[in-house]
């Protein structure tokens, strides 16, 4: 397994609703990949489904210090905040 495969593991698992498997492998992957801006976005979806704001809304604000021009963050930030 390479690191990049933790990623690819996750992605798949959020895909197929997993999101317990999908979560720990996203968090699994910011380990080894601190500045993997996409992992805290997926992150920031599955607390979005599971209704916990206050960890969608750090996992949102990590992707924006890291890539401060995504829109999908700033978009689900903004949803947020209304």
């Amino acid at each position: 397994y390479g690191l990049e495969n933790f990623y690819d593991q996750a992605v798949d698992k959020f895909n197929d609703k997993k999101f317990d498997e999908s979560k720990f492998l996203f968090h699994r992957n910011n380990v080894f990949n601190p500045t993997d801006a996409k992992s805290y976005l997926y992150l920031a979806k599955i607390f979005n489904s599971e209704k916990n704001q206050k960890e969608e809304e750090k996992n949102l604000n990590t992707t924006l210090l890291l890539e401060p021009n995504n829109e999908e963050a700033i978009l689900m930030l903004m949803k947020i905040a209304h």
